[in-house]
């Protein structure tokens, strides 16, 4: 079957692929603006700000720090398809945020729900786990890929469903 893409995630596919030296060029360009730009929206609570630095920026290091928090605040509020579309995007340039075992957990984690969410639906990606890859979680060290087999599940929402702006809790 046919694949859709946004023009926006075409467009960061397409500048994410040109060569090193342009990149360091646009990097030396935007840095700075993506960096400002990102300080301000974190500090003023603005997460739709900090999603328009993700976009905007997404080749820059504050361009990846603000798509790392737009994908985790998707996996906290249990939007795991959002959460796993960011987390993907990051893996794309290899972002130095992915090397992380924590942030593999999150977005493995985000890929896994995201596929039982629908039912069974295979993620478009998967993350790699070194065998003896750990992590704190829950207060516990834990081997991640042991820990991801153990989810068979999607959790259910702390906070039941309710009429608010923009739609519930969960949409």
């Amino acid at each position: 079957g046919r694949s859709w893409t946004s023009l926006k995630d075409d467009a960061r596919e397409l500048l994410g692929s040109m060569p090193a030296e342009e990149l360091q060029t646009y990097r030396a360009a935007y840095d700075g603006v993506a960096a400002k730009q990102l300080a301000k929206a974190v500090a003023a609570g603005d997460f739709y700000a900090v999603a328009l630095v993700g976009r905007r920026y997404f080749h820059t290091k504050a361009g990846q720090q603000a798509a790392d928090i737009v994908a985790s605040h998707y996996l906290d509020r249990g939007e795991f398809g959002l959460a796993n579309h960011w987390f993907q995007a990051l893996l794309q340039p290899q972002a130095d945020i992915t090397s992380s075992p924590a942030w593999r957990a999150k977005a493995a984690l985000a890929a896994k729900l995201s596929s039982l969410a629908t039912k069974g639906a295979q993620p478009p990606w998967t993350v790699e786990f070194q065998q003896d890859d750990v992590a704190r979680l829950g207060g516990d060290q834990k081997n991640l890929a042991a820990w991801l087999d153990e989810i068979n599940e999607v959790p259910r929402p702390m906070v039941a469903s309710r009429c608010c702006y923009h739609g519930g809790t969960n949409h």
